[in-house]
């Protein structure tokens, strides 16, 4: 829980109006309320907000974002405008392979680091044991990130401040529930009941069997208000009988936060905005969305919309032709207002206003207290201070993206041109011959001596040699721009074929450093994904939330543990490992096994078990998905390997204690235990675990100790 020692605060019991009460009864939490608006108080609204809306506007045509954003769009897809003079009109698509290796591997160190998430405990929360809670939030952040689809709108977003330097992430509660129908069979007849060990009656103090109506007993845990809603079906149970329904319900098949990238087109805020610090404070944040008439009508009746038919009315009051086929332009706002002139400070809501009418559709309190704005935006560069739409790579690769195209189409031209034959005569039979596609070399021309020539004779020789290095050299432009090596996809220069190997591996060091460049600057947006993903669940959870353990840390046989509410507002640090992640992964396996043979022999590691154990799990874990799917085949869990461990040393102290009863029965002299002989040897047998003693070195012992 967040620490309110020594602040300022109140507590207020929470109010529920039967709106909320009725929402409740179809799971949706209370804290999505709808704001009831008066008619006077929308048109304040409105007014404010059509006035900040034109002003987020008129900066961004200002700033020729549209326009920016589309063309560096058609750069990255290799659009380009076609000149009728030239013979090529293609696209290198030097853009595209750059920013696909950069986001390529930013998703891949993301989502294949393990853990994604490592979370460590604040100063203050450290000394409250805040480790094992710190342990718990980053699996369970493993858990829900393996198993809500987090990819796809992450990878969307990352390839977006890729392309056009700003990515919009979306974090939201969402709730889906679909009507369902299913076919329940109930028998009310009486069955003894049975011992769970034995299987068999459990006698009464009549010495009879104890009956139970487990149909009754079944029915009434699926539908715990049936007495009163179908009396007639519990009487038939009670009776004895046996019941046949057909049961209509609604299944909650999601409910939990839900990422969804935002287009840059549809989203609306001042261009000084400083990142997500200044999202959080900013006057209005404009989302567009785009709605069926049927999708605003269905949100009507789940209470979320209201006066959806004034949408699709004239002037007149009359339906509009085709309503039911349009699309209807809806923003989502979330503004700062006051409600009241009497207001002393201004509320968060978000409302939905059409885009054609400004007719309010819906509104409600901003939902999430503990997040301040559910939109993250994602950068891959932080190159121009006080501005919310950063460069991106694409940005970056213009110019030469130009020049290439230009040097591609045009050594193309020339190799067209210096291997196509072109006759200079006047003879139509010639003229006819070449027209006509019916000339190859070998097949005779019938002409007259002098009546025909080439054209090759009077022109020069195209430079191709020329062509090529200039292309190298831009190449190697991009190369410097963005740091991400054309050397990447293991392919051999094509000015130099025979580079050494060391000369490739030097390039994609450099790379990895750029790349790794790029991972710092936007795992600030992963992190704050991690928090708000917690605060988001203490939130919407009224308790625990169920997750799967990292196998290192189970105990037993229960792959599973809870994050307690109060576990999930607990604060933490939370940083992504994306930054630790090796591209390399053959050298990777080298480093590691040259690093395992370096070090398993020195007596500080050979002689503690855990630093073995973490030696080998990173190794195994490091070589493929393969064997790192098998480790908890090859090593046991790390909770059982301390527990192996205790039990070594409570042999220890059993083996100790024998000896010294044995030295009394043999000596008459009362024992005495000396902790300073119990220790070495609990450590001996323990570092035993790792490293096995050398036969010669146990024969030796044993001898010494007879």
């Amino acid at each position: 829980m967040p620490d309110l020692k020594d602040k300022e605060y109140s507590l207020e019991i929470e109010k529920k109006t039967a709106f909320d009460k009725a929402q409740e009864a179809k799971e949706i939490p209370v804290y999505m309320e709808r704001l009831e608006l008066t008619e006077d108080q929308k048109k304040a609204i409105i007014k404010e907000y059509l006035e900040e809306y034109d002003v987020l506007e008129e900066q961004r045509k200002l700033e020729n974002l549209e326009q920016k954003w589309q063309a560096l769009d058609n750069q990255y897809e290799g659009k380009i405008q076609e000149d009728a003079r030239r013979q090529f009109n293609l696209n290198r698509k030097i853009t595209k392979i750059k920013i696909n290796k950069c986001t390529n591997l930013i998703m891949q160190a993301f989502f294949e680091s393990d853990p994604i998430y490592a979370v460590s405990p604040r100063p203050e929360y450290d000394k409250e044991g805040g480790r094992e809670v710190c342990d718990k939030q980053q699996d369970f952040l493993d858990y829900k990130l393996d198993n809500l689809p987090f990819r796809f709108p992450i990878g969307l977003t990352v390839h977006s401040s890729g392309v056009k330097g700003t990515g919009i992430l979306k974090m939201y509660h969402d709730i889906k529930r679909v009507k369902r129908q299913r076919e329940e069979r109930y028998n009310g007849k009486l069955e003894p009941i049975r011992g769970k060990a034995s299987n068999q009656p459990i006698m009464g103090k009549d010495g009879q069997p104890v009956m139970e109506n487990r149909g009754l007993i079944e029915f009434l845990k699926n539908w715990p208000k049936a007495p009163e809603d179908y009396p007639g079906l519990v009487k038939k149970l009670m009776e004895g009988k046996e019941i046949t329904i057909m049961a209509d319900y609604w299944d909650t098949v999601y409910n939990d936060p839900r990422p969804k990238c935002i287009d840059l087109k549809n989203f609306r805020i001042r261009t000084d905005t400083d990142g997500y610090e200044g999202l959080k404070t900013t006057k209005l944040i404009d989302e567009i969305q785009s709605y069926s008439y049927w999708d605003l009508k269905r949100e009507e009746a789940a209470g979320k919309f209201f006066d959806i038919d004034k949408l699709i009315e004239d002037k007149d009051g009359v339906k509009k032709k085709n309503y039911a086929k349009e699309d209807y332009i809806i923003h989502e706002a979330t503004m700062f207002v006051k409600l009241k002139e009497s207001d002393k400070d201004d509320i968060r809501i978000v409302f939905w206003i059409d885009e054609e009418k400004h007719i309010i559709i819906g509104a409600e309190r901003y939902r999430y207290n503990l997040i301040d704005s559910i939109y993250v935006p994602f950068y891959i560069n932080m190159k121009k201070p006080g501005c919310f739409y950063q460069p991106g790579m694409a940005e970056d690769l213009t110019d030469t993206n130009l020049a290439e195209n230009l040097i591609l189409n045009l050594s193309l031209e020339a190799a067209y041109i210096q291997n196509t034959v072109t006759p200079i005569t006047d003879d139509e039979d010639v003229e006819s011959q070449f027209l006509e596609k019916r000339f190859a070399h070998g097949v005779p021309i019938r002409a007259k001596v002098g009546t025909i020539d080439f054209l090759q004779k009077y022109m020069r020789p195209s430079d191709m040699n020329g062509l090529i290095g200039i292309m190298q050299y831009l190449i190697q432009t991009d190369d410097d721009v963005t740091g991400i090596s054309s050397l990447m996809s293991g392919r051999e220069s094509p000015i130099d074929p025979s580079a050494p190997a060391s000369k490739t591996i030097a390039l994609l060091e450099q790379s990895g450093i750029s790349v790794k460049d790029y991972i710092m600057t936007i795992s600030q947006s992963f992190n704050e994904v991690g928090y708000i993903l917690l605060n988001m669940y203490y939130q919407i959870s009224k308790e625990g939330r169920k997750y799967a353990i990292n196998p290192e840390r189970v105990v037993g046989n229960n792959p599973f543990a809870t994050l307690e509410r109060n576990e999930m507002a607990a604060r933490t640090n939370i940083q992504t490992r994306a930054y630790a992640f090796d591209f390399d992964k053959v050298n990777e396996k080298k480093a590691d096994v040259s690093l395992y043979q370096m070090v398993r022999m020195e007596p500080i590691i050979a002689r503690r078990p855990e630093s073995v154990y973490m030696l080998l799990k990173n190794i195994i874990t490091a070589w493929s998905p393969k064997w790192k799917n098998a480790l908890d085949q090859i090593l046991p869990p790390l909770e059982q390997f301390k527990k192996e461990q205790a039990a070594v040393a409570l042999q220890a102290v059993v083996q100790y204690v024998q000896a010294k009863k044995q030295e009394e029965a043999t000596t008459g002299v009362q024992a005495e235990f000396k902790a300073e002989e119990l220790v070495p040897m609990i450590n001996d047998l323990i570092a035993q675990i790792a490293t096995p003693v050398d036969e010669k070195v146990q024969k030796e012992q044993e001898k010494n100790a007879q």
